[in-house]
This record gives structure tokens, sequence and C-alpha cells, in this order.
């Protein structure tokens, strides 16, 4: 992941690519919603219920409304990362439901300010936090807008049916707190542990007893998130690149190859099935 390392909007950008295609609990949430207020309040309650170690939090004055994740441990050197990353999923979503001139109306207080793309948001609106932490401030307005932009890919094929499971349901939550994380780039064992709840040295005694490394489940989950992907929304390849958590199109296409023994864009002209 070196070159994801160097590049310090890889993070905005995988943002992005969440919120233009959407991970499972975050498009569930969004289609049982009306208004934004309502979808944001629900992403709340999934990710209370389903991540310990991070949750988003609303709140409003009745005249602006502020949102951010509290009680979030990562280790130091991806903070920031996770921070922009999520910081730059909303800023998105903002975008795409309130319009062109979101920017004039949206506060960001950001790690590293100069990690979001101008073309995301305008300099003049971003601001550097004190505690490293991100959190947009927007009109309470916003919460009350109807929701009117449709992620392309249906919740049931994000994590696909491509993926290829153990007999077992022990390693599901592994997998699922992988997949949950793609996007932030290199996934250490250590990390996955904190996020389980679990001792490093009893989460590789598992990965063992069922003949598994973590290096090779995260491989899994990224083909198996691009191919789903790949098969079911017109995303750009670079994009899908990012949002599962490759350092670039070219990582992507290399990893492709040697799962598939195809390139991502001839996996994607394959017939589907149901089709001619």
């Amino acid at each position: 992941m070196t070159e994801m390392s160097c590049d310090r909007m890889f993070p905005a950008r995988a943002g992005r690519a969440t919120a233009r295609a959407g991970v499972s609990v975050l498009v569930d949430q969004r289609r049982a919603s009306r208004t934004l207020g309502e979808f944001m309040i629900r992403c709340q309650i999934a990710f209370r219920k389903a991540v310990d170690s991070g949750w988003y939090v609303l709140r409003s004055d009745g005249k602006r409304a502020t949102f951010e994740i509290e009680g979030r441990h990562v280790p130091a050197e991806l903070f920031a990362n996770v921070e922009t990353l999520n910081a730059a999923a909303w800023i998105t979503i903002f975008h795409d439901e309130i319009g062109d001139d979101f920017h004039t109306d949206l506060k960001a207080t950001l790690p590293d300010p100069t990690a979001m793309p101008r073309d995301y948001l305008d300099p003049r609106s971003c601001f550097k936090s004190r505690d490293g932490r991100s959190k947009l401030s927007f009109p309470c307005d916003w919460l009350l807008v109807e929701l009117k932009q449709e992620w392309s890919v249906p919740p049931s094929h994000v994590d696909g049916d491509l993926r290829q499971r153990d007999t077992t349901t022990e390693l599901d939550p592994i997998r699922q707190a992988i997949a949950e994380r793609l996007q932030v780039g290199e996934v250490k064992l250590e990390e996955v542990a904190s996020w389980l709840g679990q001792s490093p040295r009893g989460l590789q005694r598992k990965l063992r007893e069922h003949g598994q490394t973590l290096r090779k489940i995260v491989q899994q989950e990224r083909t198996n998130r691009a191919a789903a992907l790949l098969r079911e929304s017109d995303m750009p390849i670079n994009e899908i690149a990012l949002m599962c958590g490759y350092s670039s199109a070219q990582s992507l296409a290399r990893s492709f190859r040697s799962a598939f023994g195809l390139s991502p864009s001839e996996f994607r002209d394959q017939p589907r099935e149901g089709t001619k």
C-alpha cells in the first residue's frame, strides 16, 4: 500500500467512492429513509449496534447541526485517514442531495484540510481541527430534505454472492469487520483484534484453526467486493479500486488476474447469470 500512504488525498477519494456506491449497511439505512435527517439517524443506530469502537453523533440547536464520530479507537497512524474518509463520504452525500451550492453552507473541521480535494469542498469551507477529529456543520433545514439520489448497487450485491465462505460461520465476524473497513487501506491483525474485542494472539489462533490467514481473508474480501461492484454497477474501475482498499487500478488488476485469470474490464464484460 505504498502508493496509498504517499497520497494524502487517497482517504477522501475512497470516502467519495463509498458514498457513491455504498456499503451494505449504508445502502440499507438509506433505502429505509425518506429524509436526509432520518438517514443520518438510522446510520447512528445501525453503527452503534454493529461497531463498538466508534459511532456517528448528530447534534442540533435548531439552527445548525453537526455530525461527527465519537468513541473510536484506531491506531494513531490511521486516525486521520479514517476521519478524512468519513468526512469525504458525508460531504459527497450532502453534495448529491443538496446540490452544487451546498458548500456555501457546509463547514468542515478536518485533521488536514489539504487532504480534501478542492472539487469536493471549497478550501474556504475547510478548517483545521484542534483535536484531530472531523466535524461537519450545516443548516438544520438540510435534515428535512427528501432524499432524491439512489445508489446504483443493491444492498444484497455489495458484499456479493461471489464470496468464497468457509463452511463454518465462526469467521464471519472477522470477515464483516474487515469488509466494513476495506477503504482504510492496510488492515493489521492488531486492529482487527481490537475491533472484535479479542486479543491478537486469540485471533491468530482462530484463523490458524480454520486454515486461514488475515492476509488471505483481506484479499478475498477485496476481490469479492470489487467483483460485486464490477458486475452490479457502472462505477469506473479506478473508483472501485479505491473503494476496495487497493492503492491503484493496477493493483486491483494484478489481484484480479491472480484470483480470476481476467482483468477487471474482462471480468465486467463476461455474461452475467441469466443473460445471453
